[in-house]
């Protein structure tokens, strides 16, 4: 599950940190923005104020363009208001189901971050769960997918994908699908024209990855970063390199 998102400014340019990706010059402008961390939740209990910022998408001219789309795929606009339609989809996992098959084919997108949360439930007799805020050295990039509701109106959800080995530690459900920072793999991701049976796409999603170096620590709640007592910084390395 991949419940907590956020993203740092200021601490280097998002312009030069994406020319490998070609997404620089999308991203150039939030170099404009205040120093300071801003964080993301999913739109639970109908709060649709809750969004995913900056996700870049293309359209069918191959023209890419920022969106800010719900955190809840499944949504509908109900008597000029956008409304949950009920079914949780702030995550997409299995991607065979009827809901994810014709965005994973042809509306797949971006977001740029810098961290994420990540949580696990402890033992029963535990009665509770860790929390664990992961940062990365340099931006990191998320699968999303999304639908066009009306004009600029957007709802999306992250893809996740099987648990991998080192990641279970902080989540033993799902891994958050991390996007290859390669140009190649970036323009094939959010082109129309190529689907999800591509060999690169097929495969990152079988055999899912993380490109970045993470310090995870372990927190009481996300928003406040406050460290849970005796929290230590762990390092989680890249799960293999495919850059």
């Amino acid at each position: 599950m991949c419940g907590y998102l956020e993203r740092t400014y200021g601490e280097y340019s998002f312009a030069e940190a994406l020319k490998p990706s070609g997404l620089g010059n999308i991203y150039a402008e939030l170099d404009g923005r205040p120093p300071g961390k801003s964080s993301f939740q999913p739109a639970v209990a109908n709060l649709m104020h809750r969004t995913i910022p900056d996700v870049v998408i293309e359209n069918d001219e191959g023209e890419r363009k920022l969106i800010n789309p719900v955190w809840w795929y499944d949504t509908v606009i109900k008597n000029g208001e956008l409304r949950s339609a009920g079914k949780q989809s702030f995550n997409a996992r299995n991607l065979q189901l009827p809901t994810w098959q014709e965005p994973i084919r042809y509306r797949r997108g971006i977001a740029m971050m810098t961290g994420l949360g990540e949580s696990i439930f402890t033992k029963p007799e535990n009665k509770g769960k860790q929390q664990f805020l992961m940062r990365a050295e340099k931006p990191i990039l998320l699968g999303i997918l999304y639908q066009r509701l009306d004009d600029d109106i957007y709802s999306a959800a992250v893809i996740t994908r099987q648990p991998q080995n080192k990641f279970k530690v902080y989540h033993d459900k799902a891994t958050p699908f991390f996007i290859n920072p390669d140009k190649y793999f970036v323009d094939k991701w959010l082109s129309k024209k190529v689907t999800e049976e591509d060999p690169d796409i097929a495969d990152l999603l079988l055999r899912p990855t993380w490109f970045q170096r993470m310090e995870v620590q372990r927190v009481k709640t996300f928003t406040g970063a406050q460290l849970f007592k005796n929290s230590v910084t762990e390092i989680l390395e890249p799960l293999a390199n495919r850059l």
